[in-house]
């Protein structure tokens, strides 16, 4: 993913725009103007500025991909269709006093139509190649579906969240609805539903590039610019973006997982898991090679900043001590100082002092976080169920296991993924929904974002002639 002027200027417009979009949804929740399901009469003004709010976010997504890709008719068609799309399903769904789950599920699948035409429409205007817009409009369509999935029902899923820590109602918002019943908002769950514009940009953005690029399929390629490193306003806001559709991922798909199984649709659900599996893939690949150009930018190889980066509670400390960190004008190897004389200089240095140990203190950490987990854990459990304790055992010496050959192997990393991915898609078809849990997800998550820990010398630049940006077809 490029991270360019103009990415900054239209990234920085879309954080602007989600937060806007929020103040007017809270506006509109205190007018007492938002409908509820199952509503029999409503105030047709506000359901209509409720309207607006909801086709205004497909508008403002395809927006900016034109801004950025300078696709401007392509997109102009996309954001059209979607957000008709978008309004009638809105409009359709809040009017309808018999509205259900299965129908909320049903108006997904016909949002999902909407959007692989829109899609469709801006692969075929913007890649002159027709192999590539077909590439893009697979894997783009397969990806933002699993994205879109997760975020389909925010308040329900943060609220789950927040109880896992006795905060059932923090930051939400009460306010009576005149009919001796109380309507609550919860605030960071509205900021969640609006991070999907700049999340969307990040996506379509990365894979715009990755189609691009003559080595698509390289798991181990990062772009990193030659100009100044990025400043601290841009690393802030591409980190908490990221990390937070990370957290919509990886806990609203469990949710929506769980849901979907009990209904009749049998092919629904291995459809959604293939598609939320395609969007952690495509997110944690993001955010890893986003964090790893951050620290070469800075004369740095990933360390123990990065991996507090990625834990939870310290990642905010972790985040103040990364924005603070000086941009080195030389790199650190042995008794020499070697001067940054440009991106790929710095960066050969850097894989050189990575050889050097290869984090083998952080392997020494994580080994011994999780046999203090297993310790913990198996005492926890109460004595005369040794079955359990037989099974947490177990799963430690396991996860021990496979921490050493994903440290010692560098392409191991692609058959423990493809391993979990196969366990899940056969807990999904046996009925054993209650394996969908967040740990899953988060574990195949952290598998892509620590592979720069592990095995950093094995990343190679994007070639200056694949950093260009994308040409659109002249509109005619």
């Amino acid at each position: 993913m490029l991270i360019t002027e103009k990415f900054e200027r239209v990234f920085y417009r879309l954080c602007a725009i989600s937060v806007g979009l929020s103040l007017f949804y809270l506006i509109l929740f205190w007018s007492n103007g938002t409908p509820r399901y199952g509503s029999e009469t409503l105030n047709y003004g506000p359901l209509f500025l409720n309207t607006i709010y909801y086709t205004a976010i497909p508008i403002c997504l395809w927006w900016g991909i034109g801004q950025l890709t300078g696709e401007r008719q392509g997109s102009f068609i996309a954001w059209g269709i979607q957000s008709l799309v978008a309004g009638y399903l809105y409009y359709s769904t809040f009017t309808d006093p018999n509205s259900s789950y299965e129908n909320s599920l049903s108006a997904y699948w016909f949002n999902a139509v909407g959007l692989l035409i829109a899609v469709s429409v801006f692969a075929f205007f913007h890649f002159k190649e027709r192999r590539k817009a077909v590439s893009f409009l697979l894997i783009a369509f397969l990806v933002l579906l699993g994205f879109n999935m997760p975020t389909f029902d925010y308040s329900e899923f943060v609220e789950k969240f927040y109880r896992l820590f006795g905060a059932k109602n923090f930051l939400s918002l009460s306010i009576s609805s005149g009919t001796n019943s109380t309507r609550r908002l919860n605030i960071f769950a509205l900021l969640l539903s609006n991070l999907q514009l700049p999340a969307f940009l990040l996506i379509v953005w990365f894979l715009i590039n990755k189609i691009k690029s003559t080595r698509f399929l390289d798991f181990k390629q990062v772009s990193i610019p030659e100009a100044s490193p990025m400043s601290v306003l841009t690393f802030s806001l591409v980190h908490w973006v990221t990390r937070l559709t990370l957290f919509v991922l990886i806990f609203g798909a469990t949710r929506q997982l769980q849901k979907v199984a009990n209904l009749d649709f049998a092919l629904g659900p291995l459809v959604l898991l293939t598609a939320i599996l395609a969007a952690l893939y495509a997110v944690s690949v993001i955010y890893r090679n986003f964090l790893v150009s951050y620290f070469v930018s800075r004369a740095k190889y990933p360390s123990w900043c990065y991996l507090f980066l990625n834990l939870p509670f310290v990642h905010v400390i972790a985040w103040l001590v990364a924005v603070t960190m000086p941009a080195s004008k030389s790199v650190d190897y042995g008794n020499e100082q070697m001067i940054k004389e440009d991106v790929s200089t710095t960066f050969s240095a850097l894989k050189m002092q990575f050889t050097q140990n290869k984090n083998a203190g952080i392997l020494t950490f994580m080994l011994i976080i999780i046999i203090l987990y297993t310790i913990v854990t198996s005492l926890n459990i109460r004595s005369g169920i040794g079955s359990q304790k037989t099974i947490i055992v177990a799963m430690g010496i396991v996860s021990i296991l496979l921490l050493l050959w994903y440290k010692s192997n560098n392409r191991a990393v692609y058959y423990i993924l493809l391993i979990e991915a196969i366990c899940l898609f056969i807990a999904m078809l046996l009925g054993h929904i209650k394996l969908m849990t967040p740990l899953i997800f988060w574990g195949l998550s952290n598998y892509i974002i620590y592979y720069s820990l592990f095995h950093f010398d094995h990343f190679t630049l994007t070639s200056k002639e694949e950093e260009t940006h994308p040409t659109a077809i002249p509109s005619s």
